[in-house]
């Protein structure tokens, strides 16, 4: 799926300029990967992952000066479809919540990544 999410935002143009700059990187949101043998992130990976929900997802954030630089921020891009919407052709407001929360871990998760690829590296 993170290969298809690259190439569908690839595909149009503002967000292909965007995402083909050298001071940005991207990465695939670890809550969108099926953990079936504890069936976390099943709402992410599962319901809201799907064609008719949100079919693409992509994290950018600007490229860290150094390996062990924090990164402070994060932007995701969304396919939203139809099937989460609360009135016709709006967002639900619970999921705008719920994309918002994902977002926070998103960060939360890839700060920890890197802090631990860090300490790695240097062992």
């Amino acid at each position: 799926m993170a290969s298809t999410s690259h190439a569908f935002f690839t595909s149009i143009p503002w967000t292909s300029r965007l995402l083909a700059s050298p001071s940005i990187r991207t990465a695939h949101p670890f809550s969108r990967t099926p953990k079936p043998l504890t069936g976390e992130d099943s709402l992410i990976a599962g319901t809201l992952a799907t064609s008719s929900t949100i079919p693409h997802c992509l994290i950018y954030y600007p490229r860290p000066c150094s390996a062990d630089a924090e990164v402070n921020s994060i932007n995701v891009l969304l396919k939203v479809e139809d099937g989460c919407n609360g009135y016709p052709s709006i967002l639900h407001g619970g999921i705008t919540a719920t994309i918002i929360d994902e977002a926070m871990g998103m960060l939360l998760q890839l700060q920890s990544e890197r802090l631990h690829l860090g300490r790695v590296a240097t062992v």
